[in-house]
């Protein structure tokens, strides 16, 4: 064909996305590659060529580490998840080019000998049009369907993914079962708790790779969706549903917990960088590094349980015990999932009604806290079993459950800030004067945002109180 070759090089690709497929949804790929000149590439996967190649030293986790030009074009899409790799792909390429009488390129032909983790090896021909010659291009192109055994490839990013054991597009979390409004109680119970744990299972690798914070997040949402529904489920199930595990979720709730809280201290430190005046920003740094090293020794423990015998039995034996529960009889106050779901929406709705007429403005915080649990208990239900109940009514309570839960949210998250701040304020002889004065600062604005929440809790109780009877 009369092709010019240039000398290989060799190229190690890994193909980034957030663990729930931002970019993958908006038809974008993005490309760590290292070789001669690392660099990153941000391609539309309909597109022939690369929107954007950027020089960089380091792969990229987080929005903020992108270079400026690729902020602007998929930060507000990846934030504030973590850049994770999706899939990866050795690469051997040979750069060939046509050239007119002038010694002008006026087409390239890049052809790639590609390994990747699990799948054979591919040979990839890519024909590049150069702007002003795509006659040229053409022509070449029918040559290369006339003459080379050729198929038309399979996107690169997928075949990268389904090697590295990923779907593209498809969350690491399944999806929620069918429940039909007619199955028995104690079937629903089991279906549900069954998805709880399958995400349990699903997300566990990424929580011990600590590849995102959202990942534990989820995480603990299960485990706590499933103490939740066991608890409002209990006059259904038999006793050694009810107690003999409760104490073993119990265990995974509080070992998953201080990283967790930590992980939302330092976005709150991220949050003072960003807001505080120049001059009081001087002790954040120092902060940042002693609540990041708390928080390495917390997921090191966190690690330390997913591996152990004790995970290991609790999800063996929940399993069984919730395949034994889809075969148990006995079930009383609800013959059916619809029933199930009617009694266990309003007796979570009757407990948290109970707390939220106990609280005023000037209630101790575990009080306060004590009904933001019932608000979430309310939530999980509802998300869980509303799906069996009329939407409309569902989507009040969710809505007016939704917005007591936020606003008791930041109650609870700056509580919990203030008392790790405070704890580092304990050790004041190992902190800089410029720390001791920056968590001083932070304090104080803690104790504002507490106080203004606390000014206005009795007009959000109130809204509760008027928004279930409209139901």
């Amino acid at each position: 064909m009369g092709l010019a070759a240039a000398p290989a090089t060799r190229i190690q690709r890994s193909y980034l996305d957030t663990f729930d497929w931002r970019l993958f949804d908006r038809s974008e790929v993005l490309v760590f590659e290292r070789g001669a000149r690392d660099s990153l590439v941000l391609q539309h996967r309909g597109h022939e060529r690369s929107d954007l190649r950027v020089p960089i030293a380091e792969r990229p986790a987080v929005a903020s580490e992108l270079p400026p030009s690729l902020r602007q074009r998929i930060g507000s899409v990846i934030a504030p998840r973590t850049l994770i790799e999706v899939g990866h792909e050795n690469v051997e390429r040979w750069p060939l080019r046509l050239l007119d009488d002038e010694g002008k390129t006026v087409a390239r032909v890049d052809v790639e000998r590609v390994t990747s983790a699990t799948a054979p090896p591919i040979v990839r021909v890519e024909l590049n049009a150069v702007r002003g010659y795509e006659r040229v291009a053409r022509r070449v192109r029918a040559v290369l369907d006339s003459q080379a055994d050729l198929s038309p490839a399979e996107d690169p990013l997928v075949l990268a993914a389904r090697a590295a054991g990923r779907e593209p597009g498809v969350g690491p979390a399944p999806l929620p079962p069918t429940v039909p409004k007619g199955v028995g109680a104690l079937e629903a119970i089991a279906s549900v708790l069954e998805h709880q744990l399958d995400i349990v299972v699903a997300l566990e690798e990424g929580v011990r790779q600590d590849l995102d914070p959202d990942l534990l997040h989820e995480f603990r949402i299960a485990v706590r969706r499933t103490r939740s529904v066991v608890r409002l489920s209990r006059r259904h199930l038999p006793d050694k549903v009810r107690y003999v595990w409760d104490s073993e979720w119990l265990w995974l709730a509080a070992v998953t917990g201080p990283p967790r809280d930590l992980d939302v201290l330092l976005m709150e430190v991220d949050h003072a960088r960003a807001t505080l005046p120049s001059d009081e920003k001087a002790g954040l740094d120092e902060i940042q590094e002693i609540v990041s090293a708390r928080r390495r020794a917390a997921q090191e423990k966190l690690v330390l349980a997913l591996n152990g015998d004790r995970y290991g039995t609790l999800k063996r034996g929940w399993r069984y015990e919730l395949g034994e529960l889809r075969t148990a009889s006995g079930d009383a106050g609800a013959s059916n999932a619809h029933e199930l779901a009617v009694d266990l929406i309003e007796r979570a709705t009757k407990q948290l009604s109970r707390c939220v007429a106990a609280v005023d403005a000037d209630s101790p915080a575990e009080v306060i806290h004590d009904v933001r649990k019932r608000g979430k208990q309310l939530r999980y239900a509802l998300d869980l079993f509303g799906r069996l109940l009329p939407d409309k009514r569902v989507k009040t309570m969710r809505k007016a459950t939704k917005d007591l839960q936020d606003h008791l949210g930041e109650f609870q998250d700056n509580e919990v800030h203030r008392e790790w701040v405070s704890t580092l304020l304990e050790g004041a002889d190992m902190l800089s004067p410029e720390a001791v004065a920056t968590c001083r600062l932070l304090i104080a604005r803690y104790d504002a945002r507490l106080a203004a929440v606390r000014a206005s809790l009795a007009d959000r109780l109130h809204q509760f109180r008027v928004a279930p009877g409209r139901t």
